[in-house]
């Protein structure tokens, strides 16, 4: 991968970041969110993605992000 390529993929990350997860309410104060990511078949990459967004989000907010991967879910046992 190039580093144009590079630049490219991190600027895509980087206006997701802006467009949906820094979303404001009506005070103007950004709001946490929630966000569901899934694919058609196993491989398609959305751990990949999954993680390459929490690692830019962190950096880009300074704050700590929460990713779960629902498949280390599926044998939660809850008491």
């Amino acid at each position: 991968m190039t580093n144009d390529n590079k630049r490219a993929i991190v600027g895509f990350y980087l206006e997701l970041i802006r467009t949906v997860f820094q979303a404001v309410d009506e005070e103007g104060k950004l709001r946490n969110r929630i966000v569901a990511f899934t694919a058609a078949a196993p491989g398609e990459g959305v751990s990949h993605v999954v993680n390459t967004l929490a690692r830019e989000i962190a950096s880009h907010t300074q704050k700590r992000v929460l990713a779960v991967d629902s498949l280390g879910l599926q044998n939660l046992w809850v008491a």
